[in-house]
């Protein structure tokens, strides 16, 4: 039987400046509502219940939002909480799920909310949970996609709690009966046409003529993935110590001597580290046979959504989208105001001490940057004669399709500087002078 009580553990020990209930009007989130305010009165806890918001969301899918609205409202104020209305978009586009959409609309509004160290509460129970693994092994989701929902969990600058992921739809509609609540029945949730509506409405329903504690199986069973995820991570974060040149490049023949199940793990690990959304199962195949096994010299690449992994030379590189400048284009530019060039950044410059350009460069001709095209050459400053750019870019192992957006210091038609790599002999600061220092935001 489900009672305020029982949230304590949860939390007592929490500080916090705000808590932000994502707040329906729908059985379960009236439940967590009242409970709420219920152990705030009962117990001494660190936050009071002027820290406490209730924030629903009207995704105008409903004739009845503004009623709703009008009740969760009237429901706050007898309680004795702040209450806050936020009204998004939630129309799918061609192709995309609506309760995705409507899910991806909803927490973006909730995150905006959210400050730092704040907690979002939402009132997922046991029975979402179960529903949320059978949904992940319908779509042939890993061990982490079947861990389902965790009960704390990073949310924006804050944290997502999930207080009453234990207790069942059962349990909660008890405790509504018992204090005589009343809740806003969604007609949304009983359309079937939504697939997680028709897995309540008739597979797990089906599923408990057989098995009546099936939802708690489930739900124990996400805690098993869980467990079992989480160790995951930990091996995938040794691996990457390993395996990793730089935050965007892993090693290829560092992964080499990984099994094949561990490349995949510590390259889906690397890649949630980067917030970057993970490749397909098939797609993944890909990099690990063409792209990681495919001659230094190659430069293969497989590409999903906004992202790509190409190779160069030993490293894998993970890239987006990006627009190499117009080669043709000059820029000129008088190192004192910044400028700014589309798709590279704002280029600023300043005189300092450990300047690496000479500082009278200005008073030499006319100044601009601009782009590689083909035959460039440069002499830089310390080394014995001039080389072809594409040989320094080569030593300076720049992948190749990063070459064409290095921006190129020109004095009149000659070459000062490789912004960034080297300033080519005779515009090089002298050690006790100050000298000019450019930097792209």
């Amino acid at each position: 039987m489900f009672k305020p009580a029982l949230l304590l553990p949860l939390f007592e020990n929490i500080t916090t400046q705000h808590l932000w209930l994502g707040y329906s009007g729908g059985l379960d989130s009236q439940v967590l509502l009242h409970a709420l305010v219920e152990l705030i009165k009962q117990q001494p806890l660190n936050f009071t219940l002027t820290q406490l918001h209730a924030v629903h969301i009207n995704h105008g899918w409903s004739p009845h939002a503004p009623a709703w609205d009008h009740i969760c409202q009237q429901t706050c104020q007898q309680l004795g909480v702040d209450y806050r209305a936020i009204t998004v978009n939630a129309q799918p586009s061609l192709g995309e799920s609506p309760e995705a959409c409507a899910r991806e609309a909803r927490y973006q509004a909730l995150a905006s909310a959210i400050k730092q160290n704040d907690i979002l509460l939402t009132a997922h129970q046991q029975d979402d949970q179960a529903e949320t693994l059978l949904l992940q092994l319908l779509r042939g989701s890993g061990i982490k996609g079947l861990a389902s929902m965790p009960q704390l969990t990073a949310f924006a600058t804050g944290w997502h709690l999930r207080p009453l992921l234990n207790f069942s739809r059962a349990d909660l509609l008890e405790y509504a009966n018992q204090h005589g609540l009343k809740w806003i029945e969604d007609e949304s949730n009983t359309n079937t046409r939504y697939t997680r509506n028709y897995l309540r409405h008739t597979i797990l329903p089906e599923l408990k003529q057989r098995w009546p504690q099936v939802n708690a199986t489930i739900a124990r069973t996400a805690e098993h993935c869980a467990e079992a995820s989480q160790l995951l991570d930990e091996l995938a974060q040794a691996d990457l110590i390993k395996v990793q040149s730089t935050p965007h490049s892993l090693s290829c023949s560092a992964l080499l001597t990984l099994s094949i199940e561990r490349q995949k793990n510590v390259l889906r690990y690397w890649l949630r580290q980067l917030n970057i959304a993970l490749p397909s199962t098939i797609q993944l195949q890909h990099i690990l046979q063409d792209i990681l096994t495919s001659k230094q010299d190659a430069c293969p690449k497989v590409a999903w959504q906004s992202n790509a992994i190409r190779r160069y030379q030993d490293n894998l590189y993970i890239t987006h989208p990006f627009h190499s400048p117009d080669a043709n284009t000059v820029y000129l530019w008088d190192l004192i105001k910044p400028l700014t060039i589309p798709s590279i950044g704002a280029f600023t410059a300043s005189l300092t001490p450990k300047g690496d350009i000479c500082a009278d460069i200005i008073q030499k001709g006319q100044l601009s940057i601009q782009f590689r095209q083909t035959g460039e050459r440069c002499h830089p400053a310390g080394r014995q004669g001039s080389h072809p750019l594409k040989k320094l870019f080569q030593e300076w192992k720049i992948p190749p399709w990063q070459r064409d957006r290095i921006p190129l210091l020109y004095c009149n038609n000659e070459l000062v500087a490789v912004i960034g790599y080297c300033v080519c002999t005779g515009f090089n600061a002298h050690p006790d002078t100050s000298g000019w220092r450019i930097q792209i935001q």
